[in-house]
């Protein structure tokens, strides 16, 4: 249950409005931060159409999530067997070690951990949406910490557990959250667990974050951090894949390895404007000029986008 923490992981001016906590920002109602939030994100209508995310977090390990709990973590040692895996199908949860021969049912806290991976912010569903899937938000002001203005919201999960978001009050975008619990499920050390989100990137016209990082409030300590691969949202995920009498199959990791190098070079190649030409392709070369006199030529083959050569100039 340990890798599940990475997904514990989306003008008239107007009165400030102030907080105990020192923080000042625009007086907005949580409707109001929680539709900005949205747009950031990629819009309603874009994010109501979001059922599922696959991300890739190493070239050997996979997430992949799916509404409304389904869940499955893998990763793979080089030769493609399986060294870790755990998930959640709706109904029952389990893990699976390199030591284990088949996915074994877990339950107690590492069944809620699991169960609540889908719906945080920031993996499949969106602040505004939690509510249809009987969570509950409330705003409790601002805070500011270190430079940045926060709107904090507190969110009250159907099984009463609690989480703080943390909302920039200039992109709108969650950059921080705060809860107390196990940084490991059933470790036996609860602490107040501060996770910080950055890196939001463009992908098929959604944002989604890319660099995670876990430390204690108190201590500061450094618990865990990841940067990602690549996302792909929307994949298809039958059912079946998240069922614990299922097999990991590194085949699956390996398409999506392929697809993220696809997309990568795709990425990488020159743009071109619609419409425009491309560059011509030239080679140079000196002859002898046929002249009455005679003298050296520079002779400049090019084949532009119109097919069209230059012409001779002679010295």
């Amino acid at each position: 249950m340990y890798r599940i923490r990475f997904l514990v992981v989306i003008a008239v001016m107007a009165v400030p409005l102030m907080s105990s906590r020192g923080g000042t920002a625009q007086e907005l109602t949580l409707p109001e931060i929680l539709e900005r939030n949205a747009t950031a994100l990629g819009g309603r209508a874009r994010l109501d159409s979001l059922h599922s995310v696959v991300t890739l977090r190493t070239p050997t390990s996979l997430t992949s999530l799916k509404l409304p709990h389904f869940v499955l973590v893998e990763g793979f040692d080089s030769a493609g067997s399986v060294v870790y895996a755990e998930g959640y199908n709706g109904r029952q949860a389990w893990e699976q070690t390199r030591r284990d021969s088949a996915r074994r049912v877990v339950t107690g806290r590492p069944e809620s951990a699991l169960r609540r991976v889908v719906q945080w912010p920031g993996n499949v569903v969106a602040l505004y949406r939690l509510p249809e899937f009987g969570h509950a938000l409330k705003l409790e002001g601002t805070e500011r910490i270190a430079s940045t203005v926060y709107y904090r919201i507190r969110l009250t999960l159907s099984d009463g557990f609690v989480r703080w978001y943390f909302v920039n009050a200039k992109t709108f975008l969650i950059e921080r959250a705060r809860d107390t619990r196990e940084l490991h499920a059933n470790d036996g050390n609860t602490r107040e667990i501060e996770t910080v989100f950055s890196d939001y990137r463009p992908v098929n016209g959604y944002r989604f974050l890319f660099t995670v990082f876990e430390r204690d409030v108190h201590t500061g300590q450094r618990l865990f951090g990841r940067t990602v691969v690549a996302i792909f949202p929307n994949a298809e995920l039958p059912d079946s894949l998240f069922d614990p009498r299922s097999r990991s199959d590194f085949a699956r990791v390996q398409r999506f390895q392929s697809m993220a190098s696809r997309s990568h070079r795709q990425a990488a190649a020159p743009s071109r404007r619609p419409g425009s030409r491309s560059a011509p392709s030239c080679r140079s070369r000196t002859t002898r000029c046929a002249s009455r006199s005679p003298g050296r030529v520079t002779s400049t083959s090019c084949a532009g986008a119109d097919g069209r050569r230059s012409s001779r100039t002679c010295a």
